[in-house]
């Protein structure tokens, strides 16, 4: 998932995280896991759910420093 490319003419429910750019996926020395975050079904009010976290752990496999961002998206 985090060696795709997106098409930016197709919607995410139509692509997936996008296709596999395969160079990426060999040489990128630095992975999440898990590769993607399910935070299950919400039901409609939310005022009475308690706020869910989830653990999002970065690895690198490579001997030089790597700067990372990370960006939640609720869509």
């Amino acid at each position: 998932m985090s060696t795709t490319k997106p098409n930016p003419t197709a919607r995410v429910w139509d692509q997936g995280t996008g296709r596999v750019d395969i160079a990426r996926a060999v040489g990128q020395p630095a992975y999440a896991s898990p590769a993607s975050l399910s935070y299950g079904h919400l039901r409609w009010p939310h005022d009475k759910q308690a706020p869910v976290t989830k653990t999002l752990r970065y690895h690198n496999e490579s001997a030089d420093p790597v700067t990372l961002t990370a960006k939640a998206s609720t869509s």
